[in-house]
């Protein structure tokens, strides 16, 4: 072959080739993005694809890049056979992705195929409602990067459920739509959805979305609140509680009536994770009147949940009839076999246990047999009542401290011996039970005072002021005695001191 031939012959080579490439670059079809579906939890993704055009090149596939606003290059396909791949790199169990495909071709005008964005499915949980609300999108959602909207148009959404790990069941279909409301929702269960769309065109392609997990945990409700003491004081009444351990809840409110019945009012509100609160309500006067009370746990929806047992303060009275005392108080009812412990301070002491009974009244014969003892015409009372619950649980009620006084009976000697060795040496009214208020005074017959005691137990020894010994002869004695709500006793009389030979 001659130069010339060779020439023509390279020529017609080339100018086929820029003909074979021309055409590749501008006619040929591009692929086609069947779906964009998320497999998993893990958020993978699988793409399907057809080709239109059976050509000679690998298949690009790109995803949209949150960084640089555009589509980039993820993995190639070298084998044109292939129409499905996936994507284990998405995160598209955090956001909306998109994809698309091209040929690996080089030039201007290299077709691409549609986009296709994955569904995002988000969900939130209306805890007062019992609701999860669903809401899904089918673009990419932020303002930093541009919007990959996808022209694939879904006919229905299909929603699915799972309850506490078991398989998922198709629970609604949705159009024109992309929100749902499941409203079958208990408590403490945990709920996985994920949606499905239909295309219009093809209802044989279903893309799915992420799955979204929820637990309908509702803030545990104490198992109990124990009511453990109500005690009265002069002003007040003082509460303790205790929490059951396996609360989560930390808003607490205490409520209170002037009858068993109700209605309730909130005394206090009481903003804790602590299992024990005391409080104090100086509002009401245990003295005189009786209030009821309990303490409720308040949940996330502001629902009273837990409430303790209903105690109010036991209000004491006591009558004195001769020497006994008529002890009366108003019982809690609503409880059975309480158990009252009386305990009984007389004076000054401090309180002791006296008696146990299980009804009001009681009578407490008992002081007749301190009559003449040199004992405090003071017997004061209280009552503590005792009430056994399940799980090994106490309350306790204090009442009221209630006192009466004994009327004395008083005998006052004429005379005294002050070198006598037989104990009439001294001068003092005797008493069958010491008075609260005390006076003697003790004159010389000119009037001049030679004694004075406030003190019951403390006798006249025959002295003068002075401490010289009181001359033989007649005097004169003035004597008050006062208990509390009884009239004042005055005596006035006249007592000999005489001396022994």
């Amino acid at each position: 072959m001659n130069k010339a031939n060779i020439l023509r012959y390279l020529i017609f080579i080339i100018l086929l080739l820029q003909t074979v490439y021309g055409i590749a670059q501008e006619d040929i079809s591009p692929p086609v993005l069947k779906n964009a579906s998320i497999m998993n939890e893990e958020g993978d993704v699988r793409l399907t694809w057809y080709l239109t055009d059976t050509i000679n090149s690998d298949i690009i596939i790109e995803r949209d890049s949150l960084n640089i606003n555009a589509f980039t290059e993820i993995h190639l396909i070298k084998d044109t056979s292939v129409t499905t791949w996936v994507d284990r790199n998405s995160n598209a169990n955090n956001q909306s992705r998109a994809y698309r495909l091209g040929y690996s071709l080089e030039g201007q005008g290299v077709p691409s195929s549609n986009k296709f964005n994955t569904t995002y499915l988000e969900i939130d949980f209306d805890i007062c409602n019992k609701e999860n609300n669903l809401i899904w999108s089918r673009y990419v959602n932020s303002s930093e990067i541009i919007n990959f909207n996808d022209t694939i148009q879904i006919k229905t959404w299909n929603v699915y459920r799972s309850i506490d790990g078991n398989n998922y069941t198709k629970i609604d279909s949705i159009s024109n739509d992309t929100t749902f409301t499941d409203s079958n929702i208990e408590y403490d269960h945990i709920y996985k959805y994920y949606v499905e769309g239909v295309r219009d065109s093809d209802t044989s392609i279903k893309s799915k979305s992420n799955r979204v997990s929820i637990n309908t945990e509702m803030p545990e409700d104490p198992e109990y609140i124990n009511f453990d003491k109500l005690e009265t004081q002069e002003q007040g009444l003082d509460f303790e509680f205790t929490i059951a351990r396996n609360s989560e809840l930390n808003r607490y409110v205490l409520l209170g009536s002037n009858n068993l019945s109700g209605p309730y009012d909130t005394v206090e509100t009481f903003n804790t994770q602590e299992n024990e609160i005391a409080y104090t309500d100086e509002s009401i006067d245990p003295q005189n009147e009786v209030y009821y009370y309990h303490m409720a746990s308040v949940n996330s929806c502001g629902a009273l949940t837990t409430r303790s047992d209903t105690l109010g303060n036991i209000l004491l009275s006591v009558e004195k009839e001769n020497l006994s005392s008529i002890l009366e108080w108003n019982e809690m009812g609503h409880f059975s076999n309480i158990r009252y412990e009386i305990s009984r301070r007389i004076g000054e002491q401090p309180f002791r246990f006296h008696q146990t009974t299980y009804q009001s009244p009681y009578t407490d014969d008992n002081p007749e047999e301190f009559k003449g003892q040199d004992t405090s015409s003071r017997f004061c009372y209280q009552i503590k009542a005792e009430i056994q619950h399940a799980q090994g649980l106490v309350s306790t009620i204090t009442s009221n401290s209630k006192c009466i006084y004994i009327k004395p009976q008083i005998f006052i000697p004429n005379a005294i011996i002050p070198n006598a060795n037989n104990g009439n040496n001294a001068f003092k009214p005797e008493f069958t039970f010491v008075p609260q208020k005390y006076l003697l005074i003790v004159y010389s017959r000119n009037g001049t005072k030679v004694f004075e005691s406030r003190n019951p137990r403390k006798p006249w020894i025959g002295r003068l002021r002075n401490g010289q010994k009181a001359p033989g002869g007649t005097y004169i004695y003035y004597l008050e005695v006062k208990n509390p709500g009884q009239p004042m006793i005055r005596k006035r009389g006249e007592v000999n001191v005489v001396y022994q030979k």
